[in-house]
């Protein structure tokens, strides 16, 4: 979450428990549950498009930030961030 241009970072387990987090509790707990609820479908999702191999990450990009979501073994990492104030 140092980097330039991060927001926050969260960590939580692949149920959705938050673990760890640089945001308020109501944010964190936010992320997680949607968060947690889209990797299970998209792993689903590509469980059904055939030689697609696992999920590695996920980016999610708005008009107002980037969510880049790594889902490794029993946990998921969120990095949240600006993407107009990143530098490449």
């Amino acid at each position: 979450s140092r980097k330039e241009g991060v927001i926050g970072t969260v960590v939580l387990t692949d149920d959705g428990v938050p673990i760890r987090s640089d945001f308020p509790e109501n944010e964190t707990n936010l992320y997680s549950a949607l968060v947690a609820h889209l990797v299970q479908r998209t792993k689903k999702a590509l469980e059904e498009i055939p030689d697609s191999g696992e999920t590695e990450i996920i980016r999610i990009r708005s008009k107002k930030n980037e969510l880049i979501v790594a889902p490794y073994g029993n946990y998921i990492f969120i990095a949240v961030q600006d993407p107009f104030n990143v530098h490449k």
